[in-house]
């Protein structure tokens, strides 16, 4: 005799299939990347601009990683094939060329200034800091210009979040606000602007002895500080 299944008792037993094709692995790849360049998973998330909570959800397997993510991560790390979980992480050199992902590679990548491919003019073009500046400003005044400025600024912190996100970057920003602009860092508002994130985003370990100099209130606290972290 044979057993007839009802719709409901059907849908109970595929239960247990579905559940056991829903379980993820760890993305192997992703945490060896993080490994080799010797960062914690709260850095990983913070490089990528994510959650602890979701970044660590993607490493261990519990959420698949998105579309947008691994285009992040390959921005970010440079590296290639970053969807296979299991692959060992190899970084872009350029023209095609590829190399296992190493952290002396990964810094390299860093240090060299971004190319552009332009495509109405058919070249490949290397800004300076310089020009990139002298964009900024004009796209500043122009935002002002057009009533567009709040969203614009707002775009500016933003960038600021993200970047001097370490002891070494602000200090290396102090240190080239200083030569480049002599004596006005202290007079200045939108230095203390670009660091107010720190006291709140930057870890425990990276803070160290600044923790109770940067929990200065007031712009000019702000900005003394900064001044002594800087060239002390």
């Amino acid at each position: 005799m044979h057993r007839v299944c009802s719709p409901k008792s059907k849908k109970k037993m595929k239960n247990p299939a579905m559940h056991r094709s829903s379980n993820r692995t760890p993305h192997k790849q992703l945490k060896t990347i993080r490994e080799r360049l010797g960062i914690t998973q709260k850095t990983a998330a913070a490089l990528l601009d994510v959650s602890y909570p979701y970044y660590l959800a993607i490493e261990t397997g519990q959420r698949e990683l998105s579309r947008s993510l691994a285009d992040k991560v390959r921005e970010t790390f440079g590296v290639i094939g970053v969807e296979d979980k299991a692959a060992a992480p190899e970084i872009a050199l350029g023209k095609g060329e590829r190399a296992p992902f190493t952290k002396e590679r990964y810094e390299a990548r860093l240090a060299k200034r971004p190319s552009f491919h332009i495509e109405a003019a058919k070249k490949i073009v290397t800004p300076a800091p310089a020009d990139y500046a002298r964009c900024a400003h004009a796209l500043l005044v122009a935002a002002e210009e057009q009533k567009r400025l709040k969203p614009v600024v707002a775009g500016f912190v933003d960038w600021c979040r993200r970047s001097i996100n370490n002891n070494a970057m602000l200090n290396a920003f102090g240190k080239s606000f200083k030569e480049l602009f002599p004596g006005e860092l202290t007079k200045s508002d939108a230095f203390s602007v670009a660091i107010e994130h720190l006291d709140r985003q930057l870890d425990e370990e990276l803070v160290g002895n600044m923790s109770d100099a940067l929990l200065a209130t007031s712009a000019s606290e702000k900005r003394t500080v900064a001044n002594k972290i800087c060239y002390t």
